[in-house]
């Protein structure tokens, strides 16, 4: 019967922790294009750098408008209109 090779126990999270790469080269989800992807902090997609920085400015853009409607609403309802 072999034996068994004795080593180092790994603790909970360092058997847990998988290596996963930051960047790696694919098809874009958005644009199609094969370059260098990254994960997208707000959909969690495989995006390049280009389609990350316009999902985040769409993403800002979009809780702007929604902050001018609601300040909109508020003083129409303040003038009562």
């Amino acid at each position: 019967m072999p034996r068994k090779k004795k080593g180092k126990k790994l603790t909970t999270t360092e058997s847990s922790v998988q290596h996963i790469p930051q960047v790696f080269t694919a098809k874009c989800a958005q644009c199609e294009i094969k370059q260098e992807l990254q994960a997208c902090d707000i959909c969690d997609r495989a995006k390049c750098a280009t389609c990350v920085n316009k999902h985040r400015e769409e993403m800002k853009l979009s809780q702007r408008n929604a902050a001018l409607k609601n300040k909109i609403d508020q003083l129409r309802q303040q003038t009562g209109e």
